[in-house]
């Protein structure tokens, strides 16, 4: 038998075979070889040696106790009762898990949608889950602990839909002065990944004649941020903890193949061919150097000495996730590369970060404070499990390229939004 009959014939079955197994990983194979690429670093479960390796845990978020024993109640640390958040694309995948989490820690949630019936039902299952409702009874006493569970609308592709959301939120909460009450978490995920196509193929553009993606994953929420900007900067006495922005942003934004990386003027944004696949990545990478640039404006400002006062603004890829965003039934027709991502999704999505698993480093990002403040987390961009990535290739830290194109994005978003503010 030759040498490679031997190699056919039984060697390479044996190593496909042992590969199939959990020694790979166990070892840190496939660790490994994904660190190869700061792209695919914590992609996929498997792709982690073990939970050790995570920089942040389920049971770092509820204690040490888990939230299933009934005889470790007491381990269950309402650590944030009292504070508010605003969760954007909240009715289903990362942006529903992320909700829940936060109202099993107490947290009064606002979910903002597309569609409202979809939002009410979503936040529905949040106010009737065993342990919102548990912890808020045992914890709290209260009756009705599903009640800090409110739900509104905005589609984050249109200006007008944005601006009437903030409109209405800031009304919701006012302080009885006319000023809004402090907003204490802001997530950032509303998002596409792929856009319709307009007629005979040409880009399609929003009802405000910008790029769909771009628009609906930055520029709504640009402008979200601008207009509730005066509930998360608040800092007076009725803030008890720092405000945090995450943005909900992809390990595709390694792959965008633009020579400017991110569009920074109308023309260069909207002169792309229908489908670019660089699109989804582009708006991805733009929501990184959009953090970056937000801390850098706000260290720029005179700040005081409330610790309070400081915004914690960062960006994650929550890795391949088994959400609903590959699931949109407009795109079942159609006979392109997002159709075969779907396809090979479905089929092999147990193989995929859980949208809870998914929702965990945005989480981290949001709740741990102390972490946070210690090692002065802000404008970071971070993977599965809440591992800190340096130097994005597109997004060095402290490079002067860098610094010169979110410069730019920040100003060509705020001319988008001109009209709106």
């Amino acid at each position: 038998m030759g040498i490679k009959t031997v190699f056919v014939k039984i060697i390479l079955p044996v190593v496909f075979a042992v590969l199939l197994t959990s020694i790979p990983k166990q070892l840190g194979f496939y660790e490994y070889i994904f660190s190869l690429s700061p792209a695919f670093v914590g992609l996929f479960p498997w792709s982690i040696s073990s939970e050790k390796q995570w920089g942040f845990t389920f049971a770092e978020l509820y204690g040490n106790g888990g939230f299933s024993d009934a005889a470790s109640e007491k381990e269950y640390r309402n650590r944030l009762w009292g504070q508010t958040a605003l969760v954007t694309g909240a009715n289903s995948g990362i942006g529903y898990e992320i909700s829940l989490l936060l109202a099993r820690l107490g947290v009064s949630v606002t979910m903002v949608c597309r569609s409202p019936s979809r939002c009410e039902s979503a936040a529905k299952k949040i106010r009737e889950d065993a342990i919102v409702v548990r912890r808020g009874d045992v914890d709290r006493g209260l009756q009705n602990p599903g009640s800090a569970v409110t739900t509104m609308t905005a589609d984050t592709s249109s200006l007008q839909s944005v601006k009437k959301f903030c409109h209405d939120y800031q009304a919701r909460t006012d302080d009885g002065g006319g000023n809004p009450m402090p907003l204490d978490m802001m997530f950032l995920n509303a998002g596409v990944a792929f856009a319709g196509v307009a007629v005979q193929g040409e880009l399609s553009l929003s009802e405000n004649g910008i790029e769909s993606i771009f628009a609906t994953n930055v520029v709504g929420h640009h402008l979200m941020y601008k207009l509730l900007e005066p509930s998360i900067r608040r800092s007076d006495e009725l803030r008890k903890t720092p405000a945090r922005i995450v943005l909900t942003s992809s390990c595709t934004s390694y792959l965008g193949k633009y020579p400017y990386k991110v569009a920074t003027d109308l023309q260069t944004l909207n002169g792309v061919p229908s489908m670019d696949d660089s699109l989804y990545p582009q708006s991805k990478l733009a929501q990184i150097l959009w953090a970056k640039e937000l801390t850098a404006r706000l260290d720029a400002e005179v700040q005081d000495n409330n610790p309070n006062s400081i915004v914690y603004v960062n960006a994650a890829n929550p890795g391949y996730v088994a959400s609903d965003i590959w699931k949109d039934k407009e795109w079942e027709p159609l006979l392109t590369q997002e159709s075969v991502v779907k396809f090979v999704h479905r089929c092999f999505q147990s193989l995929f970060w859980t949208s809870k698993e998914g929702a965990l480093t945005m989480i981290y990002l949001g709740t741990a404070v102390e972490k946070l403040q210690k090692d002065n987390i802000r404008g970071q961009y971070f993977h599965p499990q809440s591992k800190l990535m340096k130097d994005h290739e597109f997004a060095k830290d402290n490079d002067h390229e860098t610094k010169i194109l979110q410069e730019k994005l920040w100003k060509f978003l705020d001319e988008l939004v001109a009209d709106f503010v």
